[in-house]
């Protein structure tokens, strides 16, 4: 019986379509003026409907998909209107012939096939309405306003017909659409059978009517009035897939969707980890989800209706009566509660920590809380581990540091360290590790990258590194530094370190005297013998050689005394120094000779540093009282590491020469 009302109304709506379409072609006959004027104030009709539709039901949709047909419409529909009014015979516009409505339904053509190929991304994105609009608004008034301005392209010629340009616009028209049947076609499941269905009539009698329209002569032409028979029914199919279902079926897929969202709403409420309980005014048990059995170890069947005093202690008895009050003492028909930590009563009568919240809310004149339920066990234990865990952190000796691999801020700092650099508690969180390193330390950044490297090869690094406390004071600790993964903060350092400046300071005073003559400072002849074999197997040639001898220092010693010989010393010592570059090694051999290697140089910078040093000399005289000092020197250049020990060898000989020239002047 159904099937026969369905095919029933089916005739109707065919045998009524008919008389229309029928009645519309005699009109044609009488009046194609008329005609026109009332297929295109029908669609004109029925494209304003689908913005309205569309609009005023945009909150209910699923997809913003009518919503960009709505709008598109409206403009549509008003190049539309301009074109009726622009019609040959209308008489609206004066001074313009049949080129002008041509030109404007070109430009509505091409909006309406662009538009609905453009609507589809949105069956499944957010559509800003509001922006939209705009967009729609300012191309529809650039198009009417180039058009009657004459800056559109010509359309149509009185007695000639249809220009190039309007043909080849009607076919580029036709391929939009027929891209638009592909992609209606790939998102077929996007659209209820019949509304797929009558989109894609509507589509192709679009293409019909295109396709017409390249071959008529006159405005009032054959082609002209199956074009827009054609174009009346694609906007019938329009209406029938959108309004029609928009304003006789605006929810239905609200209501056909309710078991469905049921299913999910249980299906959440069955799979949440949360426990989720509804309880009455009596304080008794309505719903009771699976979560809450794995949590109290009842069932649903053992606790509905029975009273939550069963697994709730006295305080939250006390708050449902205080919830009850502030539902009937004002007109809030839901009221959320703070959370709560509990102890819960399990089935077999242990406890058991939770955290709880809890809204009142009033339907129909009764009242009901819904308290939602968290198992916090694991977190109770945790915590008491960190606080453990922080208590030794506290307490240990050394002092203990955490930060940031990704920026190098601190986000942990135990007393121990704060006490280390002279810091209040608590004052290191949020500060760049590097403030910590020592001002005097070189190449601070290479450092830290070596550090950095060694955690990622081998998990950790042990060294010594040098600090400054916050009131600038340099000291040395010892540090272990390794890593761990955080859930908040990524990749974390962890450093431990213990101060042991005087340890540091009495391993480096030991390697200066190891390395150092105690008389003048400068390198001994061990440190010299090593930094000479280190030359050899390096890359710094060529290297020269530099000797140098105190003239007469054994005549001073004997004559004014050691003491005095010793002074000498050092101010030879002073003015050798001086002359050198850093990268040079100066050191004293013994006695009153010195020799100096200097890397990457060759005889002719060795000449200008022994000139220096005679410079430095005169200077030095000049400037004292005391007995002339007097150096001999010799020099010698080595081109590699063969020739390196020769040339010390050679020094030593030029350094003689030059004595020798003294005592026989």
């Amino acid at each position: 019986m159904t099937k026969l009302k369905q095919y029933s109304k089916e005739f109707s709506t065919f045998l009524l379509s008919l008389l229309v379409i029928s009645g519309l072609y005699l009109t044609s006959l009488y009046s194609y003026l008329l005609f026109h004027t009332i297929v295109e104030l029908i669609t004109i009709v029925i494209g304003s409907g689908i913005f309205v539709i569309a609009w005023n039901t945009r909150q209910l949709s699923e997809n913003n998909y009518h919503l960009f047909l709505g709008i598109a419409f409206l403009f549509i529909s008003i190049l539309d209107f301009t074109h009726t009014l622009a019609y040959s015979g209308m008489n609206i516009f004066q001074g313009y012939d049949s080129n002008l409505p041509t030109q404007l339904w070109i430009a509505a053509r091409f909006m309406q096939s662009l538009s609905l190929l453009l609507a589809f991304p949105f069956l499944r994105r957010k559509l800003n309405e509001f922006v939209i609009f705009p967009v729609y608004f300012l191309i529809t008034s650039i198009l009417v306003i180039s058009i009657f301005l004459n800056f559109f392209p010509v359309c149509y010629l009185e007695g000639a017909g249809l220009t190039l340009f309007k043909i080849i616009s009607e076919y580029i028209i036709s391929l939009i659409l027929l891209a638009g049947i592909g992609v209606l076609l790939k998102n077929r499941n996007e659209f209820k059978p019949q509304v797929f269905k009558w989109l894609l009539i509507s589509f192709v009698l679009s293409i019909i009517s295109e396709i017409s329209f390249t071959f008529y002569i006159s405005v009032y032409g054959l082609s002209n009035l199956i074009g827009h028979m054609a174009k009346l029914i694609a906007f019938y199919m329009i209406y029938k897939a959108i309004i029609e279902r928009g304003m006789m079926r605006p929810f239905d897929s609200i209501f056909n969707n309710l078991a469905e969202s049921e299913e999910r709403f249980q299906a959440l409420v069955d799979t949440a980890s949360d426990a989720i309980i509804i309880i009455n005014a009596e304080g008794n048990i309505n719903f009771w989800n699976k979560a809450a059995e794995s949590i109290f170890g009842f069932s649903s069947p053992e606790m509905l209706g029975k009273p939550s005093a069963q697994i709730m202690p006295y305080e939250i008895q006390k708050a449902f009566t205080d919830g009850i009050k502030r539902v009937t003492q004002t007109e809030n028909t839901r009221i959320f509660g703070k959370i709560m930590e509990i102890d819960g009563i399990t089935k077999i009568g242990s406890k058991v920590p939770l955290a709880l919240s809890m809204s009142t809310w009033k339907a129909k004149g009764e009242v009901f809380y819904t308290v939602i339920i968290r198992d916090i066990s694991e977190r109770k234990e945790l915590e008491e581990k960190i606080r453990l865990d922080s208590q030794m952190l506290s307490n240990i000796i050394d002092g203990v540091l955490l930060y940031k691999a990704s920026d190098g801020k601190i986000i942990y700092s135990n007393p121990q360290i704060e006490n280390i650099f002279g810091y209040l508690p608590g004052e290191l969180i949020g500060k760049q590790i590097s403030i910590l390193n020592s001002s005097r330390d070189t190449n601070p950044e290479e450092k830290a990258q070596e550090i950095i490297e060694m955690v990622k090869k081998t998990g950790s690094w042990e060294g010594e590194i040098h600090n400054t406390t916050k009131d600038g004071r340099d000291f040395w600790s010892q540090a272990s530094i390794s890593s761990f993964m955080h859930k908040e903060y990524g990749e974390v350092f962890v450093t431990t370190q213990q101060d042991f400046t005087k340890r540091k300071t009495a391993q480096l005073k030991l390697k200066h005297e190891s390395t150092h003559d105690s008389l003048t400072g400068l390198y001994n002849r061990t440190f010299f013998d090593e930094e000479l074999k280190r030359l050899q197997l390096g890359r710094r040639f060529p290297v020269s050689v530099i000797m140098a001898d105190i003239d007469g220092l054994k005549i001073m010693n004997d004559k004014y005394g050691h003491d005095k010989g010793d002074l000498l010393l050092q101010r030879a010592a002073k003015v050798l120094a001086r002359s050198f570059r850093g990268d040079d090694m100066i050191s004293r051999l013994g006695g009153d000779e010195f020799a100096a290697l200097l890397p990457n140089t060759d005889a002719e910078a060795a000449k200008q540093t022994l000139l220096r040093i005679e410079n430095n000399i005169i200077e030095s005289n000049t400037a004292t009282d005391e007995i002339p000092l007097s150096i001999s020197l010799g020099a010698s250049t080595a081109e590699n590491s063969r020739e390196l020990r020769d040339s010390l060898v050679q020094a030593d000989k030029n350094l003689y020469r030059a004595k020798n020239k003294i005592i026989n002047r």
